[in-house]
């Protein structure tokens, strides 16, 4: 997902937990299957994030041995070769996609984390509802 899905995803999540004191009940039921749909699409994301550290460390390796063993200039300790490999354009292109991803998948678990607060205070809610009116549970 691109920071710009991103974004829409923001939006939607934000209507979809819209609440008003008409659709509490409503939403205690519905937060079940939105929680559900947000969490495979963090599983989804998560692994997205996972393919581009095994990526990072792939290209890393390859850039390693490239410097060690192949370049004209001799480097002798990995403190040498890494500052070389951070100025790969293509290394750090991967390294700029962790970090989006990363910011994804961390607002996902975040929202995530939300939904568990947000069933405990409308349940919450309609308790005290049914209190202030005098309904027996």
């Amino acid at each position: 997902m691109t920071l710009e899905q991103l974004k829409k995803v923001k939006l939607i999540i934000a209507s979809e937990l819209r609440l008003d004191p008409d659709n509490f009940q409503s939403q205690l039921f519905n937060i079940t299957l939105i929680r559900d749909r947000y969490l495979q699409l963090f599983i989804q994301e998560n692994k997205e994030l996972q393919k581009l550290k095994i990526k990072k460390d792939e290209r890393y390796g390859e850039l390693y041995d490239d410097l060690k063993f192949n370049s004209s200039k001799r480097w002798e300790s990995k403190s040498e070769i890494d500052p070389q490999i951070k100025r790969d354009k293509s290394f750090v292109t991967i390294l700029n996609g962790i970090e989006d991803q990363q910011e994804v998948v961390t607002y996902l678990e975040q929202t995530l984390d939300s939904f568990k607060q947000l069933s405990f205070q409308i349940k919450n809610h309609i308790e005290w509802s049914k209190f202030q009116a005098g309904v027996d549970r």
